[in-house]
């Protein structure tokens, strides 16, 4: 039976999870069952593409997506959209408008986020940059030395800086970001492992 396939860059998801879609466990790892298929480029001796089955049935497309990191989640939600059954993440691909795009020549990250996890950081990052906005509007600080963090800089924080054990949820990774020089956040960016972000390798 022919299958229609939808081809994207590979820069659409993260280093972290290319690496995790290269592991025999990567199913087992965020619980659900994705099917794919990686098709080796043998003169380079590399992985030149990803096929991912995209879920078919509203159930099952928010069970996995769910589950699963954002940005493949966002990479199948796209698909969805476009009414394929397959979803081809080439290495050669062009990438499209719609989703993030990502540097793969940074290091390798230890965890994802979940969706769930990228809706709390993006929160985060809009109320710190509105504290920012009221700050400087009233000449109360300068920010000449701090940059609002982004997706990507928390998600490096994760993996770099560590998580820490909260008596109440377990394994969490808690840190708080400056809003200007001398004012930070209201309170820390607290996002929780299994929750919020989860190991990109674990076997």
């Amino acid at each position: 039976m022919y299958k229609k396939m939808l081809t994207i860059s590979t820069r659409h998801i993260m280093k972290g999870t290319m690496d995790a879609l290269d592991t025999a466990a990567f199913s087992d790892l965020f619980g659900e069952k994705i099917e794919w298929t990686k098709y080796l480029d043998v003169e380079k001796s590399n992985v030149e593409c990803w096929h991912v089955s995209v879920p078919k049935t509203p159930e099952s497309a928010e069970k996995v997506l769910k589950k699963i990191p954002y940005d493949l989640a966002a990479c199948l939600r796209f698909a969805i959209q476009k009414d394929v059954d397959v979803l081809c993440l080439a290495w050669d691909a062009k990438t499209v408008e719609d989703l993030e795009v990502f540097d793969h020549e940074s290091g390798a990250l230890k965890y994802i986020l979940t969706e769930n996890g990228r809706r709390n950081v993006v929160a985060f990052i809009r109320e710190l940059e509105a504290k920012r906005k009221e700050i400087l509007d009233a000449g109360k600080d300068t920010a000449d030395d701090t940059d609002i963090p982004t997706v990507e800089d928390i998600m490096y924080d994760i993996s770099f800086i560590g998580i820490t054990k909260d008596d109440l949820d377990g394994l969490c990774y808690c840190n708080g970001w400056g809003a200007t020089d001398n004012y930070d956040s209201d309170s820390p960016m607290y996002l929780k492992l299994g929750r919020d972000f989860v190991p990109v390798a674990e076997v």
